[in-house]
């Protein structure tokens, strides 16, 4: 009756006790049985100090099941079954590229996905270190995912700028920071590539000078570069004056400029109608898109004149120009309509860096007479601008003065002396301008 009674109180502590051990418990024997699980009392004990019938209390000092620890007081497992695990994920650092985009277009959208590969939810947060040109589109900035599953995060860019340089990539960077060990803080880099045409032009303006009234004066050589990474379709506008023209190769269907070509054959021209200075502007159309600072118009200038001298071109434009080097010479033409010979002496405003061959002579009745100018080599330590212009200053000017040297009294007297414009750029041996300073 003693071992129903003891059997009696095991069930109803949640474990079932072999007589033997009831035997053994009365007496206060220690003892260790297997539970219904699998799991063992370890050095469970009940201490006699009187019998179950008289108060005495029993007590499992511990439970061991299925890895839990267990009271016998309350009968409850392991209350953590399950956790201890940890969130892993297969994000890692790298680069979200756009890709190439028009200047003035916007980029599609691209997107960011992670894995949780680990046991636990895996939390996550997400910034731009600028902002700018991207942004997180519909997302929440934060978030968690679930083991075995997936985020993905969609990442929108506005339309890219046409002030951007063509090629020079724009870049953000995505910071990514998560609750795995291994992926404490993910940098991310997003990039895209303005793409498009940009022009360079030689010389800005078309400077004729003085030209006969109904004389074609000589041809102003234009350079047109496209220096972007993208082909355009380039043409000249008519100028308002019909004085002046312009032409290229194939005018006036436009030309095509891959990357690195130049308008070919192109010029302006000048055959004044009219005495007196004159101003106008050839626009520079573009098919296609265009990025930075890119030329628009060709300047036009000249004079018409009834004189019997006139000079041109009025400007020298001699380019870029490495440093330690001297760009080619070019000339200037003085062409006389006098029946008489007349004598002529140009000059420097400042003689430094010019040198001129032919600076004094006589133009021949109705011919004409040459002055070369040589530009000096370009000091090896000019300081490098951003940009490609054309720059002048007062050493780069020359004044050409003229007489006659005989009585004409059928001619307009020529001007006592008139001026050409010399502009000269320098570049470094990779082909950038540099500026001297003057």
């Amino acid at each position: 009756m003693r071992a129903a009674m003891l059997r009696g109180l095991g069930r109803g502590l949640g474990f079932v006790v072999a007589p033997s051990a009831l035997l053994a418990g009365c007496f206060g024997a220690s003892s260790t049985q297997p539970s219904p699980e699998g799991g063992d009392f370890e050095s469970g004990t009940f201490e006699g100090g009187g019998s179950p019938h008289d108060g005495g209390t029993g007590d499992a000092t511990t439970h061991d099941a299925g890895g839990g620890d267990g009271d016998a007081t309350s009968g409850e497992g392991g209350a953590e079954a399950g956790e201890g695990g940890s969130p892993a994920t297969d994000l890692t650092a790298g680069t979200i590229d756009f890709g190439a985009v028009d200047c003035g277009a916007k980029p599609s959208s691209n997107t960011l996905t992670f894995k949780n590969t680990g046991t636990a939810p895996l939390t996550y947060s997400l910034s731009l270190a600028n902002g700018t040109l991207f942004s997180l589109a519909g997302a929440p900035s934060s978030g968690s995912v679930a083991p075995g599953q997936s985020a993905t995060v969609t990442i929108a860019a506005t339309t890219v700028p046409v002030a951007s340089t063509a090629g020079a990539a724009i870049t953000d960077t995505l910071t990514v920071k998560t609750n795995a060990a291994s992926a404490a803080t993910v940098l991310v880099t997003l990039k895209v590539t303005p793409q498009g045409g940009t022009l360079t032009l030689t010389p800005p303006t078309a400077a004729f000078g003085q030209a006969f009234l109904n004389v074609q004066a000589p041809d102003v050589p234009l350079t047109i570069t496209n220096t972007g990474n993208a082909a355009v379709t380039v043409a000249l506008g008519a100028p308002q004056d019909a004085e002046f023209a312009t032409t290229w190769t194939g005018a006036p269907t436009g030309v095509s400029l891959a990357p690195g070509a130049t308008l070919p054959g192109a010029a302006a021209r000048f055959k004044p109608t009219s005495t007196g200075a004159k101003t106008d502007a050839s626009a520079i159309t573009v098919t296609g898109a265009v990025c930075g600072t890119s030329a628009t118009s060709v300047a036009l200038s000249g004079t018409g004149s009834t004189a019997p001298v006139s000079i041109g071109p009025g400007t020298l434009a001699f380019g870029p120009t490495f440093c330690s080097t001297a760009a080619p010479s070019q000339s200037v033409t003085l062409t006389s309509t006098a029946s008489t010979a007349i004598t002529y002496t140009a000059t420097l405003a400042k003689g430094t860096f010019y040198t001129l061959t032919g600076g004094s002579g006589t133009i021949p009745a109705n011919g004409k007479a040459t002055i070369t100018v040589q530009p000096g080599t370009v000091p090896p330590d000019v300081r490098a601008p951003h940009s490609s212009h054309a720059d002048t200053s007062n050493e780069n000017e020359w004044n050409q003065a003229h007489t006659s040297s005989g009585p004409n009294p059928n001619r307009v007297p020529a001007p006592a002396s008139s001026a050409v414009m010399l502009a000269w750029e320098t570049s470094t041996p990779l082909g950038v301008p540099v500026e001297p300073e003057v």
